[in-house]
């Protein structure tokens, strides 16, 4: 299969990795992530780009979600990547991992797909 990145020259982006921590309420119910509760597990060099948008409207607010495409280059940290983490974009958006995976099974990349969301 072809490659996914040409070569590294296409890493342009330098991303933080942050692994969110579920925490509970005295309620028993989970807190949102938005508490600010999470760790910073590595930076990274990435590709970004956009894949598609969708607006949500309702009577108080506009949400527009956004998928990414980020590749990055496969290492122990990278492979350890599940649904529980969440990218920071050096212009400040927050990325929502929603699928990964190593499309040529090669372990040199590694893709994820990320969602932003934004109230407009």
């Amino acid at each position: 299969m072809e490659s996914v990145v040409a070569n590294t020259g296409e890493l342009t982006r330098r991303i933080e990795l942050h692994r969110s921590t579920d925490t509970v309420a005295a309620d028993g119910q989970p807190v949102e992530e938005t508490s600010g509760v999470a760790t910073l597990v590595a930076k990274r060099w990435a590709r970004i780009r956009a894949k598609s948008g969708v607006e949500k409207h309702s009577e108080q607010q506009t949400v527009t979600d956004v998928t990414w495409e980020v590749v990055m280059r496969s290492d122990s940290v990278t492979r350890a990547i599940d649904l529980g983490y969440y990218l920071k974009t050096p212009d400040g958006k927050r990325l929502d991992v929603t699928w990964l995976g190593d499309p040529s099974d090669g372990r040199e990349w590694i893709v994820l797909e990320c969602v932003e969301n934004r109230a407009v």
